[in-house]
């Protein structure tokens, strides 16, 4: 028997495995035995294995014939292996040359399984120092000794010490009994946790030693350390699964699965997150769809969805264009031939895109399918109706959704999809913060994703620029995009294959509406949610103006709001302006005809609209609109009955609603001409076309389309202005710009421009920098200094609270770890440091005395 076996898994390392042997056949301690298993090595790694066999009989030699990765080496040379201790070695590190004397000794004298020791990482790829250092801190030794239990649970729930094998060596028993449970075959990757969480299990001592570094690792010379990632890489991580499903199996065989389940979680999203980042930050972007079908082929689809979700909350075009590409997400199979439609909205109530939905479900039971509604809220009676017996999911609601709970949704979400075999869901939520996350759980569980737009394709750029680039990759997944005007399908085609212009339903029977043209009264309505979006103030406003002229004028206004305070801001305007008289809060109404057959002027206001439900419906009883240019609308490009002017020119409106109150001949026409017009526009059989979209979507399509010169020029150009807004907020979006610095930049920005409003604007600046330097000159006298410092426990005191009470027990710890080691920095480099924080400490204590005293006195 040899005092110790070495075992060296090989696979093509000709460049560095005569180091590594060289290293171990010069050992002071003779009496060993060097197992190299060559695992079907295709470069000179069996030429150089042979020669130092030839030359030392210490070496035994194991050739495989094809290659089955160092897990199944590891076993094998365990099988043959005679030596007393096992040490585990990788051919492309080397070691000292007392490695096997020292730890043979140490061994014999510490009569521990495994003994923990030190070993050095080796930068070799140019790495950055502080991932090298983070290496370096993970795979040092716990000092001291663990027994029984504690081995395992010191490495996998306490992390005392990590779990790489070649900085350990074993008593040879141990190694029998565990790599026996080590399953045959090939596990490309996380080997060492494979083997080290069986080891541990069955070890019953272990001892972390400090001193020499004995153990030469190499960072960057085999898969890990790369910057860079190939398909083939990511798809070695990916087989990380294997190891867990394996380790899931031994525990099984154990009976001990449900003690440890939390851990074998622990372990999967780990590796697999491992993997997630990987796939994000180091995979080209030209292969990234391929890449994320192996995410998908390997881990848990769900799981990956609400990591990215978890982790990228905020990078959803970064991500979008990253898998748009792929398989999982382009190319969907059929999945039954069951007639099962979910559609998704936040709620049905007070709002066209709520009106919409409950004339479209209709349809879509008329057209043999069967419809379940997704929906954010319990019923209620300001719902608009749905036909009897329409199933109800009630989801978290996305508007509450974060990337902490955003995996509760996705779970609900798919055991519904899969509960009732949903085949295509239409989603009318396009601006949420979560479709992408939505979308992906659709994809992955292979149900066609149809959006359907309710507003014009620029909307988001009046909010944010950034928002709106998102769209382009974002919807460049769904199957098919609905689009409410022939300018938006015009726009989204440019990037999505399957565009389809879709009029909206009519919100009422045409043909059972009887208009009353002639009408008394000077009444004027407005229809709509009341939010900051519609305009409400503007009608007001507007009205004040009309009533100048036209003192009987009233005005309806018929809606209500989610937010309070936008009702109470419109009262006090009303208020204010002196036209309580002539305006009349109606609140919500789901039927209005009553207010139709009244008014002689309807008003639109928005900024924005898709379709516009408010204004079929007053061409549908006759009524003229007056509103702001909305010239993409099809109602407004296609039909009569209305009078636009400019967008926020209330005058302009208020003289058109005058003249036409003053006008019953010119009114009374656009009444009729509203009527023929919503008559001539209905006619599309919206039933015909929506069953050609979904048996469109029910036959196997591919979804990604060819960019087109359209596309790469409009890329191009939102690409250009999104660097040129990175590039104006650079200093407000930098964590380290300070007041000076943006300062300095409005100046720059002034200098460019030459009119009045810039020379008020510096004038404001040299105020601000003025107040800044003096803000700076009070920070750095020590009045100011020594307030901070006896303040500074109860500021962390404070902190630590509120730390605790919103991220819990772990991450408070790791904080306090991270200041503490912060403030001995600045002690150690500062002596300063220490009288402030001796003198500090004392005074907030007797502070502290004195605030609990006089509480206590009160109490009493």
């Amino acid at each position: 028997m040899s005092k110790i076996s070495v075992i060296i898994p090989i696979y093509n390392v000709e460049m560095y495995l005569e180091q590594c042997l060289i290293s171990v056949v010069n050992q002071t301690l003779k009496d060993i035995e060097i197992i190299c298993i060559d695992d079907a090595s295709t470069d000179l790694s069996s030429d150089i294995l042979n020669r130092f066999a030839q030359s030392d009989s210490r070496i035994k030699l194991i050739s495989y014939q094809q290659n089955k990765s160092a897990s199944q080496a590891r076993k094998d040379g365990v099988s043959v292996a005679r030596g007393k201790y096992i040490i585990f070695m990788d051919a492309d590190d080397y070691w000292e040359e007392d490695l096997c004397e020292d730890l043979y000794l140490i061994m014999e004298q510490k009569d521990v399984d495994i003994l923990h020791f030190n070993a050095i990482i080796e930068n070799h790829n140019n790495l950055p120092e502080a991932r090298i250092r983070a290496n370096q801190k993970s795979i040092a030794p716990y000092i001291g000794k663990l027994q029984g239990r504690e081995v395992f649970s010191g490495c996998f729930i306490n992390h005392r010490y990590f779990f790489t094998l070649w900085n350990k060596i074993f008593k040879a028993s141990l190694c029998k009994k565990a790599f026996y449970f080590i399953q045959d075959g090939d596990f490309p990757k996380a080997q060492d946790l494979y083997a080290y969480f069986l080891l541990a299990y069955f070890a019953n001592s272990y001892e972390g030693i400090s001193g020499k570094y004995y153990y030469h690792y190499y960072f960057g010379r085999g898969i890990t350390g790369h910057n860079t990632f190939s398909l083939d890489m990511l798809e070695r991580f990916c087989k990380q699964s294997w190891v867990i499903k394996a380790l899931t199996d031994f525990l099984n065989n154990q009976e001990a699965l449900e003690v440890n389940q939390n851990l074998i979680e622990d372990l999967e999203s780990k590796l697999m997150s491992e993997c997630i980042n990987n796939w994000k930050n180091r995979l080209p972007l030209n292969i990234s769809g391929k890449g994320f079908d192996i995410l998908m082929k390997y881990w848990d689809p769900l799981k990956v969805v609400t990591f990215l979700a978890h982790n990228y909350w905020n990078s959803k075009n970064d991500i979008a264009g990253k898998i748009r590409e792929s398989q999982t997400i382009s190319k969907l199979k059929i999945k039954s031939t069951n007639k099962v439609i979910a559609t998704y909205y936040y709620h049905l109530s007070n709002g066209g895109v709520q009106k919409v939905v409950s004339k479209l479900i209709p349809i879509w039971i008329d057209l043999g399918y069967k419809v379940i509604l997704f929906i954010d809220t319990e019923p209620n009676v300001s719902e608009y109706d749905l036909p009897q017996g329409v199933e109800r999911v009630i989801l978290p609601p996305a508007k509450e959704a974060t990337k902490e709970n955003y995996a509760i949704r996705a779970k609900i979400l798919q055991q519904k999809l899969l509960q009732y075999e949903v085949n295509i869901f239409i989603y009318h939520a396009w601006q949420s913060q979560i479709l992408l996350w939505d979308l992906m759980v659709c994809k992955i569980n292979n149900v066609k994703i149809v959006v359907n737009t309710h507003s014009v394709f620029s909307i988001e750029a009046i909010y944010s620029l950034y928002k709106f680039f998102d769209y382009i990759n974002l919807f460049s997944m769904v199957d098919a995009l609905v689009c409410l005007s022939k300018v938006d399908r015009t726009f989204w085609s440019k990037f999505i294959k399957n565009v389809i212009y879709m009029p909206n339903p009519m919100p009422y029977d045409i043909d059972s509406v009887n208009p009353i043209y002639q009408k008394s009264g000077k009444n004027i309505i407005w229809i709509g949610r009341i939010s900051s979006e519609k305009n409400p103030l503007d009608v007001i406003q507007i009205m004040s103006k009309v009533v100048e002229k036209e003192p009987s004028a009233k005005l309806f206004i018929i809606g209500s709001s989610i937010n309070s305070k936008d009702l109470l801001r419109c009262e006090e305007e009303v208020a204010n302006l002196n036209i309580k008289e002539n305006v009349i809060f109606c609140g919500f109404h789901k039927d209005v005809t009553d207010f139709y057959n009244i008014a002689k002027i309807n008003l639109i206001v928005s900024a924005v609209e898709g379709f516009s439900m408010v204004l079929a419906e007053s061409k549908i009883y006759g009524v003229p609109t007056v509103m702001y240019e909305l010239p993409y609308l099809e109602l407004v490009r296609t039909t009569g009955g209305i009078l636009s002017v400019p967008q926020s020119d209330q005058q302009a409106m208020a003289n058109e609603i005058i003249n036409l109150l003053n006008d019953e001949e010119k009114r009374v026409s656009l009444s009729h001409e509203a009527r023929k017009g919503i008559l001539q526009f209905n006619n599309v059989n919206l039933n015909a076309e929506w069953e050609n979209l979904f048996s469109t979507l029910l036959e196997e399509h591919s979804i990604l389309i060819e960019k087109s010169n359209e596309w790469i020029m409009l890329e191009t150009m939102f690409t250009h202005i999104n660097a040129g807004l990175a590039k104006k907020l650079k200093i407000t979006q930098s964590n380290s710009a300070s007041a000076g610095d943006l300062i300095k930049s409005l100046k720059l920005q002034c200098e460019e421009q030459d009119s009045i409003k810039v020379n008020e604007i510096k004038d404001v600046l040299i105020k601000l920098s003025s107040t800044t330097e003096e803000l700076n000159a009070i920070k750095s006298g020590w009045s100011f200094r020594i307030g901070r410092i006896i303040t500074l426990l109860p500021r962390k005191l404070k902190g630590g609270i509120y730390c605790y009470k919103e991220h819990g027990v772990r991450y408070t710890i790791t904080r306090i770890n991270h200041h503490v080691a912060v403030l001995f920095h600045k002690i150690k480099d500062n002596k300063k440091w220490i009288i402030g924080l001796g003198v500090g400490t004392v005074m907030s204590i007797a502070i502290i005395k004195k605030i609990f005293n006089f509480l206590r006195t009160n109490s009493n």
